[in-house]
Formats: C-alpha cells, sequence, structure tokens
C-alpha cells in the first residue's frame, strides 16, 4: 500500500481570537491490523523559531488526528512530518488535530475513489 502524502497550509489570521496558522507536510504508512500511530518530526519550515514545547504539541495533535481517522478502520500508520510551522503567536495545537483529520480524511478518499477507477 502506497503511503498517503498530506500537505496541510491553513492560514486564518484576522482580528480575533479564533487566529491560527497550521503548515506541515506529512508522509503516513498505514499498517493494517495495528493500534498504534508512530510520528517523526523530520523537519521544521525554515522560518519557524525553534520551540519544543510547542512541536511536541503539534506532533502529539497530529499523531491524534491520524488515530482519530484510522483507529476506527482498524489501520495503525508511521507517519514522518516535515516542513513544520511553529508560528510564534498563532500557534494552537488542537487545529493541528482538526486539519489533520480534515487532509487525511479527504486523501484517503481520494485514494478510494482512485482504486475503484
Amino acid at each position: 500500500m502506497a503511503p498517503v502524502q498530506i500537505q496541510v497550509r491553513e492560514r486564518h489570521q484576522t482580528t480575533g481570537v479564533f487566529e491560527h496558522i497550521v503548515i506541515f507536510d506529512a508522509e503516513i504508512v498505514l499498517i493494517p491490523c495495528a493500534a498504534s500511530v508512530k510520528v517523526e518530526l523530520a523537519g521544521t519550515h525554515s522560518g519557524s523559531s525553534p520551540d519544543a514545547e510547542a512541536e511536541g504539541a503539534a506532533v502529539l495533535a497530529i499523531r491524534d488526528g491520524v488515530l482519530a481517522v484510522l483507529g476506527p478502520r482498524g489501520l495503525g500508520a508511521r507517519v514522518r512530518v516535515t516542513d513544520l510551522l511553529i508560528h510564534p503567536i498563532d500557534f494552537v495545537a488542537t487545529k493541528f488535530r482538526d486539519y489533520t483529520i480534515r487532509y487525511l480524511e479527504s486523501a484517503l478518499t481520494v485514494a478510494a475513489h482512485t482504486a475503484e477507477g
């Protein structure tokens, strides 16, 4: 089974409390009959300032998003995250989970339709 690729680029910067920036790429290798998701951070965005706590929170949120999508399908995964951007002000860890779910579900839908067609 080929890895699933997602490229998340979400910028929501208006005047309000809901501002956030979520940027990362992920290669997701699906593992049948597995219950776990392991995430490796392989690279950060060149303009991102290093913030180990925020990076850790983003990686956990991405893992939780992948698990939310794949767990009910009886799948696990190995995830390689690159180009992760941690914005110094508009970082919201939960948005990493939300967008991971959205983009991964979309990618799986496209892959299923491609396989059928």
